[in-house]
């Protein structure tokens, strides 16, 4: 399922990069007619295209699992991104300095950038909704109420894996910690309730 998944993404992105590339040139020039620089835009979209594609692929991202994405994948993927858009800047930019006809407004690479940025990450968080929709319905399952103490990283885990998890029967409440300053903070969405004296 992962591996048809993976080639849906990379279909995806096949479209969301000119797509956007083609957006950023609406909100730049105000027109939706790319003429006179559709030879331009059409450069640069498959430049930002073939590169994007190829820089995921050579960083292993689409044998990413996404449904169990950590920030850590989304962190590689937007420097994934950064760098692909830099290289197509540079390139564009070589190519027009051989043939000025393929000219475009330099402020568009930079207007595509935090887009793609957007659109590419949420096309992969999509696929953890069926993932949380399968957990959720496990959740139905009777549980056992239990707190965790201490709300550092050990308990940042400990939650983490009981709520992915609930074939272990177990629904994390809350949290204590001796640490006043976590208090009635949240931590994947379970509070602090308080210190070790609240149990």
């Amino acid at each position: 399922m992962q591996h048809w998944r993976n080639r849906y993404l990379l279909l995806s992105d096949m479209v969301l990069v000119p797509l956007v590339i083609y957006l950023s040139f609406v909100l730049r020039l105000e027109q939706v007619d790319p003429a006179p620089y559709t030879p331009g835009l059409l450069t640069l979209s498959g430049l930002a295209t073939l590169l994007t594609l190829l820089l995921i692929y050579q960083r292993g991202l689409y044998r990413q699992h996404w449904g169990y994405a950590s920030v850590d994948e989304l962190l590689k993927l937007g420097t994934t991104i950064v760098l692909a858009m830099a290289l197509t800047f540079l390139l564009h930019t070589w190519i027009v300095l051989l043939d000025p006809r393929l000219a475009l407004p330099r402020s568009i690479p930079l207007i595509a950038l935090p887009m793609i940025l957007g659109a590419l990450p949420t096309s992969r968080l999509i696929l953890r909704l069926p993932l949380r929709r399968k957990q959720a319905t496990r959740r139905h399952v009777a549980q056992r109420k239990v707190l965790v103490r201490g709300a550092g990283d050990a308990g940042a885990l400990m939650v983490r894996e009981l709520q992915s998890n609930p074939q272990l029967g177990k629904q994390v409440v809350g949290l204590v910690d001796d640490n006043p300053r976590l208090h009635h903070m949240t931590i994947h969405g379970v509070r602090v309730l308080g210190d070790r004296h609240t149990i």
